[in-house]
């Protein structure tokens, strides 16, 4: 995946499982690494910290477009109620997950590239 001139490695979380999973227990991830959520038909979704231990950029996208980049710190709760979800801004069919900072920079309009 590239955005802005900056090219990222992801994972795809192609089952329900890992989706729900996506980068939940990682220590560290690499600048040029993430995780890449197909969701088919644009919907409404939403992200959540919980297990996350790094700070994330959320890349909403739709249409090959970023909607909204959220860098979002990690959940510092054992319990999955205590932390905070993070709803899409809109109908999105794509998110992309990279180390917080990395898409920091993005606006939204940006053409995503595969």
């Amino acid at each position: 995946m590239s955005i802005d001139g900056i090219t990222v490695s992801a994972e795809l979380a192609n089952t329900p499982e890992r989706q729900q999973k996506g980068l939940s227990g990682r220590v560290d991830l690499l600048a040029d690494q993430g995780m890449l959520f197909e969701l088919g038909e644009p919907q409404n979704t939403e992200v959540w910290m919980f297990g996350v231990q790094i700070p994330l950029d959320v890349v909403w996208i739709r249409d090959g477009r970023v909607l909204r980049v959220d860098t979002l710190n990690p959940c510092v709760s054992d319990i999955e109620s205590e932390c905070q979800r993070t709803p899409s801004p809109g109908e999105i069919d794509t998110i992309l997950e990279a180390g917080a900072g990395v898409f920091a920079h993005v606006q939204p309009g940006t053409r995503v590239d595969r």
